[in-house]
């Protein structure tokens, strides 16, 4: 029964998601960043709730390209950084990128 009332309930998720307009799915999309940002769920985003998220993302950012975890960020963890985010958006790096060895 618990499988039965899942595939359902997935199978309702993804048609609902696929039935919303553009519109509809960008007005979500802000609602869902700004919430993101408003912390304190006022209503408002202050200066420090925005600068404390954007805060979090660039320490995440950093975490990610520094895979040493030294501290610092090499010009050959910047190079990989960037070519593997570009895979994982899907995006070919040209040949140049691909036949040179990132120095560490």
């Amino acid at each position: 029964m618990t499988k039965w009332w899942l595939l359902f309930f997935s199978v309702f998720v993804t048609t609902t998601t696929f039935a919303l307009s553009d519109e509809e799915k960008q007005r979500k999309q802000g609602e869902r960043w700004f919430l993101s940002y408003d912390l304190d769920r006022d209503g408002f985003i202050s200066q420090q709730e925005y600068m404390d998220v954007e805060l979090k993302k660039v320490k995440k950012r950093f975490k990610f390209i520094d895979t040493t975890k030294d501290g610092y960020i090499s010009a050959g963890e910047a190079k990989a950084a960037k070519l593997k985010m570009n895979k994982l958006r899907g995006i070919k790096a040209p040949a140049s990128d691909t036949n040179n060895k990132t120095a560490e």
